[in-house]
């Protein structure tokens, strides 16, 4: 079972090489996902099917641009508030990938193809409507009446009868509601902001864990490489009656728990790829392109303002807002619906000639002005309107109170998980990972001239690698927990100062 094994490393050793890479490497950077596939056989067979996927994805991307994409773009910068965010962060809507995108060409692409996106639009456009319609008068009234037997009169017989009436909400009424739907119109594009936030966030953490899992394949293959060194050796010198068999033993069986685990990061890829095209709003299975690294960032967030920007700019703050003042214009309202409403019209009545000769105003056709109130008798029945909303405006006082402390909760927590994946990676990269590598390097040495046993040597590998796979994803979560600062705070992250090796693009 070990030689089998071996023997299939051994194989994927040789396909990676043909990228560049020393050590055998599962993941070379420009590699294309295609439905997540893994499978590596010989390195003319990889270097063939990267290519082919690699083309076939810059086709796809080329030929295939959602139908609504253009429009989308259009009513994104028509949305004060979408422009504005956009802005701050200095993204675009893109139609189309290139054929090797960057995370900066994924979220133009989300922004004109997410079907989050384009719901969250098409609810902020119907929501823009409804004001004008809130804020007009009824529609007048026109009537017709035909008299199946005429009245007779003086004048002579009535014969039909024509009504036109215009019915007068009573002052104030219909401005308030055309108030009350324009505040929830900008609760709703509050809400698309939102959307639009938290679509971009899925893209940024579904990129960062394709590069982080990508830099773990290249991690974990060289230690594959360099343990597949050690087992030749150890055979080696079993063979030559100069080692023994444990050691033999113990590096095949290191080989093939990182045989195990090469396998089960590259196949963690097809998770990670679904998880980005959904937020692109692609099929799982279309080609994603490997990202080449993980990208730099600065080195730590400036919080002091993070707070201040959570209140003013947060979407689910500022939507609850306006559907507070709304709730304030339907109180107003209530308390004016006892007040009656005037319908004016005006009766036009046609009169035939009268039978008697000579009569004065013979035919002469009626018209008569007419004033009409309803009578807001059941005072109980507005009281009660007024209460339900009040009650209204007070449960959303209450829930803006509640989510203003759970999102000042979880911007706490998100910067938390900041400082400590910064710790982490000062820690890592500032000092273990040189002295994991000086350690191994001195077991190696000392293992050679017999002063070390081989165990020992396992063991620095073991904890070098693990140090090194520590760093790498320390690195992703510093990415991930900025992307989440900036989404609750919606806008960038003031960063403090950067190193000169941290400066980048975000």
């Amino acid at each position: 079972m070990v030689t089998g094994k071996c023997a299939v490393v051994a194989m994927t050793v040789g396909a990676l090489a043909v990228f560049g890479i020393t050590a055998a490497s599962g993941v070379s950077a420009g590699e294309t996902v295609a439905g997540g596939a893994t499978a590596t056989t010989t390195a003319t067979a990889t270097a063939t099917a990267t290519a082919t996927a690699t083309a076939t994805a810059t086709a796809t991307a080329t030929a295939t641009a959602g139908p609504d994409s253009t429009s989308i773009t259009a009513y994104l910068t028509a949305s004060e508030l979408t422009a504005d965010l956009l802005h701050r962060f200095g993204w675009e809507a893109r139609s189309l990938l290139p054929g090797a995108p960057a995370l900066a060409d994924y979220l133009g692409y989300a922004l004109a193809h997410s079907p989050a996106v384009a719901a969250a639009l098409a609810n902020w456009q119907a929501d823009g409507e409804v004001g004008m319609q809130a804020s007009a008068l009824p529609d007048p009234r026109f009537s017709w009446g035909e008299m199946l037997v005429p009245v007779q009169t003086r004048t002579g017989p009535q014969q039909r009868i024509f009504s036109l009436s215009q019915t007068l909400p009573w002052f104030g009424k219909q401005s308030l509601r055309g108030k009350i739907a324009d505040e929830q119109a900008a609760a709703t594009e509050a809400r698309l902001v939102g959307v639009v936030l938290d679509v971009l966030f899925r893209v940024r953490r579904a990129y960062y864990d394709l590069a982080y899992l990508g830099e773990a394949v290249r991690i974990t293959d060289r230690h594959l490489a360099l343990v597949g060194q050690w087992e030749v050796v150890a055979r080696a010198r079993y063979a030559a009656g100069a080692g023994r068999f444990a050691d033999m033993l113990k590096a095949q069986v290191e080989y093939s728990q990182l045989t195990d685990r090469l396998a089960e990061l590259t196949d963690a890829r097809r998770p990670a790829a679904a998880e980005l095209n959904a937020a692109l709003g692609r099929p799982a299975t279309a080609p994603i392109t490997w990202p080449a690294t993980l990208p730099a960032t600065a080195h730590a967030v400036a919080e002091d303002s993070l707070v201040a920007a959570l209140l003013q700019r947060q979407p689910q703050l500022v939507a609850l807002t306006h559907e507070e003042q709304s709730t304030g214009y339907a109180v107003s309202l209530a308390g004016r619906q006892k007040y009656p409403d005037v319908t004016l019209g005006i009766d036009y009545i046609m009169t035939g000639e009268s039978a008697i000769p000579a009569t004065p105003d013979s035919g002469k056709d009626p018209v008569i002005a007419r004033l009409a109130i309803n009578v807001p008798l059941w005072w109980g029945k507005y009281a009660a309107a007024e209460r339900e909303a009040a009650g209204r405006q007070r449960a959303l006082e209450a829930a803006r109170r509640d989510v203003t402390v759970g999102l000042q909760a979880r911007l706490e927590r998100v910067r938390f998980e900041h400082r400590e994946a910064v710790r982490t990676v000062d820690l890592y990269g500032g000092s273990l990972l040189l002295k994991g590598q000086q350690a191994l390097d001195a077991v190696t040495a000392a293992y050679e001239t017999g002063e070390a046993d081989f165990l020992d040597i396992v063991e620095a590998q073991q904890t070098l690698l693990a140090f090194e796979l520590t760093e790498a994803r320390a690195r992703a979560d510093r990415l991930i927990s900025l992307a989440r600062i900036e989404q609750l705070i919606a806008g960038p992250a003031p960063m403090l100062a950067a190193t000169s090796d941290e400066r980048g693009a975000r």
